[in-house]
């Protein structure tokens, strides 16, 4: 889970952070 995590981060930090976890845990 932590590499998806990481990948979508590096895509789009500024909107992961905005972003809900359940957003977050449907990437």
């Amino acid at each position: 889970g932590a590499t998806i995590v990481d990948l979508s981060v590096n895509i789009t930090p500024a909107e992961d952070y905005k972003l809900p976890p359940e957003i977050i845990a449907k990437l």
